[in-house]
């Protein structure tokens, strides 16, 4: 998960796309789906439907807080207004996160217990527990456990979030810890969410599924990695 600016490449055309996200790599995902759904903005939808399907460029990593004045640098940069993809000079709306969401349900400090608790040295509280002492709900307590929501704790608690990140994602999302998977070119990846993982490699759910608990052998190519 890279909190950063992105730029998206079609072939045969030097005009390019610039985006920000606290997951970039989860937004390409989004950005394919809607790509495929036609539902993309007009000039990036116009890009895909005259050069196919771009490739992601990680350009720069940064804090949540430099997002904004980051991609309105790289949009200045590359000229993606007058001569790409953008529709904006820069980003439409302010970052916000956590409370300052106007839809969000919860304090800050109540997501910064959940992460505290996500992380004891000696865990003794399940998920139905740590949503009594906080009164955050298990649906968020999942995500944020599985690293697919609030980024922002990285900022605000960097040694916690690096431990949940390392030590605590997989107890803590669904109770499974799976094999590791070994790709087609012989990289190792650790699987904390079957979905997720399946949609970032390309793969089909129902057969990772099957590979991670022995029922088949290989699936495009990725195979149980045995140590």
């Amino acid at each position: 998960m890279t909190c950063g600016i992105y730029l998206l490449k079609f072939e045969n055309t030097d005009k390019v796309y610039i985006g920000q996200s606290l997951n970039i790599e989860d937004r390409f995902i989004k950005h394919k789906s809607a790509f495929s759904r036609q539902a993309a903005a007009p000039k990036l939808q116009n890009g895909y439907n005259n050069f196919g399907m771009p490739t992601l460029m990680i350009i720069l990593e940064c804090s949540y807080k430099e997002l904004n004045d980051a991609e309105k640098e790289a949009i200045e940069i590359f000229d993606s207004v007058n001569n790409g993809f953008n529709t904006l000079s820069e980003a439409g709306n302010p970052v916000l996160f956590g409370e300052k969401v106007g839809t969000s349900k919860y304090s800050n400090e109540q997501y910064i217990s959940v992460l505290r608790l996500l992380v004891q040295e000696n865990p003794t509280l399940n998920k139905r527990d740590i949503e009594n002492i906080t009164g955050v709900s298990i649906y968020t307590i999942r995500h944020i456990a599985a690293l697919e929501s609030h980024g922002w704790l990285k900022e605000v608690e960097p040694l916690l979030y690096d431990k949940l990140k390392h030590i605590k994602s997989i107890r803590y999302y669904r109770g499974t810890q799976y094999p590791k998977l070994i790709s087609p070119t012989g990289e190792i990846h650790e699987v904390v969410h079957i979905s997720n993982f399946s949609k970032e490699h390309g793969l089909l759910q129902p057969k990772v599924t099957e590979l991670l608990k022995g029922r088949k052998n290989m699936h495009k190519g990725w195979k149980r990695y045995n140590a």
